[in-house]
Formats: structure tokens, C-alpha cells, sequence
């Protein structure tokens, strides 16, 4: 698994691979628990492979010599048994990220691809898309929000309407983003950072970072 990008920062750390090896490769690196041999019974084996690929990562991430369970709450939002810690995990093409934090926090990665042309005008507003038409910009506005929406972790909310991006702000090789979700007269702020990862980007948000 070629290491892409790897970062402690001071609210989270996280990781971002490409996988190279099949599925035999991660089968004896650790255990899993009940609910995660019901969760993956009927995947087929490209949906295997994402699954287990992203668990190791998240097993690395941990630092522990045996691995906590992955359990799913009532929205389908992914978290650590017994732990305070919450974690994030993405996958795209053979790229995959995982991120853990003690806040709520949320990581997107995709491939950058044309087809984002053809939902544009779905998820975001008329101001937002003057932020660019390029493809990249497309597509770094679509895992801004594909992160803020993971870190919320609830359901019935449109990328549209409620995921507001605010700014688009270059430093160096990042970009920076404030982004809210706006609904039923509630805000909440997502501090978001994005990277350039061969060709993919890569979003993270932090909900209320200061």
C-alpha cells in the first residue's frame, strides 16, 4: 500500500493510501468483530477490499495493539467501540483515507472526474459556482461538503440548501473553507482543509474548530 499523505495535526490525524495488494493481504492483520462479519457478509469482493483496506488504516491511525470495532449508530455514521474518539473513512477508485479526532470530524476523497458536471447544479447554489467552473474546483467543492455531511452524521439534509461553503482560500499547497450547514434556523461552523493527492482531492472538516 504506497503511503500518500499522512498527518498529525492538532485536532486529528489521518492517513491517505493507494492499494496495490488484494484482499488476502489485510485478511490476517486483525480481528473483527460480530457485527462487522454480519456488516460485510454479502459484499462482493471490490466492496471487500474497500472495506478491510479502510479498516487498516484505521487500525494504524489507532496505535493500539488490538483494534477496536467499527459500529454504525442509528444515521449509519461509522464509530469506535468503547472510545471518545471519532473517525472518518473514504475510499475512491484505489485511494483511501481514514481520520480520527476527539471532535466531530468528517474526511472525503475523490478522484477528480468530469461527471461532476453532469450533478452540478444539484448540490450547489448559483453564488457557490462562481467560486469556478474548472473540474477541480468542482470537484474540491464536492468533498467539501461530502466531509462536512460526514462529520454532521445525520440524515435529511441537502447538499444544496443546508451545506453552505463561505470561502474558498489558498495557503501554499492547501485550501481552506468555511462551511456551514444551515437548517431549521440552527448554524453550524466546519472549519474544512483540502488537499491535492495525485489526482484526487481530499477534504477534511472539524466541526466548530477554532
Amino acid at each position: 500500500m504506497p503511503l500518500i499523505l499522512e498527518k498529525k495535526e492538532d485536532k486529528y490525524s489521518f492517513i491517505v493510501w493507494e492499494i496495490d495488494e488484494d484482499l488476502s493481504f489485510f485478511l490476517d492483520k486483525f480481528d473483527i468483530c460480530d457485527f462487522e462479519k454480519q456488516e460485510i457478509s454479502n459484499f462482493p469482493e471490490y466492496r471487500l477490499l474497500e472495506w478491510w483496506s479502510t479498516r487498516y488504516l484505521l487500525f494504524l491511525l489507532e496505535k493500539r495493539e488490538k483494534r477496536l470495532c467499527v459500529l454504525k449508530d442509528e444515521f449509519g455514521k461509522p464509530y469506535l467501540q468503547n472510545s471518545n474518539m471519532n473517525i472518518s473513512l473514504s475510499h475512491s477508485g484505489k485511494n483511501i483515507a481514514a481520520v480520527i479526532s476527539n471532535q466531530n470530524i468528517g474526511i472525503d476523497i475523490q478522484n477528480i472526474s468530469p461527471k461532476v458536471n453532469l450533478i452540478k447544479n444539484k448540490f450547489l447554489s448559483e453564488k457557490e459556482l462562481h467560486f469556478g467552473m474548472e473540474l477541480t474546483i468542482l470537484n474540491l467543492m464536492w468533498t467539501l461538503k461530502e466531509a462536512v455531511y460526514k462529520a454532521y452524521g445525520r440524515k435529511k439534509i441537502s447538499f444544496k440548501d443546508n451545506i453552505i461553503i463561505k470561502d474558498l482560500k489558498k495557503y501554499h499547497h492547501i485550501i481552506k473553507s468555511n462551511v456551514f450547514i444551515e437548517k431549521n434556523n440552527a448554524k453550524i461552523k466546519y472549519k474544512v482543509v483540502s488537499y491535492n493527492v495525485k489526482n484526487a482531492i481530499l477534504s477534511i472538516a472539524v466541526e466548530n474548530a477554532k
